[in-house]
């Protein structure tokens, strides 16, 4: 937002603080509009922030880029082919590129800090939620799923095959350990609780 820029070409960064507060109530939708309306006081007063205040105490930082479309200067045309933005600040960043009105989102991580195929499954993870968020932006953000159909079947099917035979040589024998008897005019209930050890 500096004037002196406006006419500039070439990568122009900085990291800045936005304040945002989420509770499970929170529509996904006013999430989005809260934290855009935060960017902008983050901008008014970038001068007074320096990231080297919360190195080492942050480790996940995002990033929001808007590809610059091709450019002319006279008999000068220029066009971005790639843009390569390494971290030092954070050891995981969800950096987001906007261009034509498409967005591609990446993962850039610390390979010390991170196995790639955890970065692969948080990237799956993210896929399906974005996904849903889309499709339904007036849900509840809690309610949003953040697993696939086939890693849910595995958590809740595959890992609960437990199922196994109880051994014939083995009984399970039981005592009471307490019984009481309530009685009225028109009912009468009976509460017994058994236990015992499996032999």
């Amino acid at each position: 937002n500096r004037e002196e820029f406006a006419t500039g070409v070439g990568l122009f960064t900085r990291v800045l603080p936005v304040r945002a507060n989420f509770d499970d109530a929170a529509i996904f939708s006013n999430l989005r509009q809260q934290t855009a309306a935060a960017i902008s006081p983050a901008v008014d007063h970038q001068d007074y922030f320096s990231v080297d205040r919360i190195a080492g105490h942050v480790p996940v930082g995002f990033a929001s880029v808007r590809v610059a479309q091709r450019m002319k200067s006279g008999d000068l045309a220029i066009s971005e082919i790639a843009r390569l933005m390494p971290s030092s600040s954070f050891k995981l960043q969800l950096r987001s590129e906007s261009l034509s009105g498409s967005t591609r989102a990446f993962l850039e991580y610390d390979t010390a800090y991170f196995a790639p195929e955890t970065i692969a499954q948080l990237a799956e993870r993210f896929a399906v939620f974005a996904s849903a968020a889309h499709a339904n932006p007036g849900s509840l953000a809690s309610a949003l799923p953040l697993m696939s159909d086939r890693e849910r079947k595995t958590v809740l099917v595959e890992f609960n095959q437990t199922a196994a035979e109880y051994p014939a040589d083995r009984k399970l024998t039981a005592s009471p350990v307490c019984c009481s008897k309530t009685a009225s005019a028109e009912t009468f209930r009976s509460h017994c609780a058994l236990s015992g050890p499996l032999k």
